[in-house]
């Protein structure tokens, strides 16, 4: 018996309408994310949104380093202490909400959106700093 396995690829054609006036300017921190909106080239909201994702990631490094203490990863009763802890899930889902809200923001102004270079600052940071675990901290950072 051969097993086949086909993978499908499905796209779909749609226009986006912007107009080059209006901005959504974004900036990530550690543990919020603010949105500046600019309709016909002037400012007209800024909000702020609290993510709490440096405060997530330091407490599940220490509860990680709590279940670990004096054990190997690779042992069952780790690895399951490991999975419920269901750190990676509770990060997507801010980072998806955010996300929406940006979204929802950019379509009511027929807006584009616009990011900074994110990840050049983030390596500048990891190399500047001598604790590891400020180092993982940076890394953690889900931008």
């Amino acid at each position: 018996m051969v097993e086949v396995i086909i993978y499908l690829t499905f796209t779909k054609d749609f226009e986006v309408v912007y107009s080059s006036s209006n901005v959504v300017a974004v900036d990530v921190n550690e543990n919020n994310v603010t949105i500046a909106v600019f309709r016909d080239k002037k400012l007209c909201g800024v909000y702020r949104i609290e993510t709490g994702l440096g405060r997530l990631v330091i407490s599940y490094a220490e509860r990680r380093k709590r279940i670990t203490r004096g054990r190997s990863t690779k042992t069952r009763g780790v690895k399951k202490a490991l999975k419920k802890l269901r750190e990676k899930e509770r990060k997507q889902d801010i980072i998806y909400k955010t996300a929406k809200i940006i979204e929802e923001l950019t379509v009511q102004n027929n807006a584009i959106v616009v990011i900074g270079n994110v990840h050049r600052g983030k390596r500048k940071l990891a190399k500047k700093t001598r604790k590891t675990t400020l180092r993982h901290r940076i890394h953690q950072w889900s931008i």
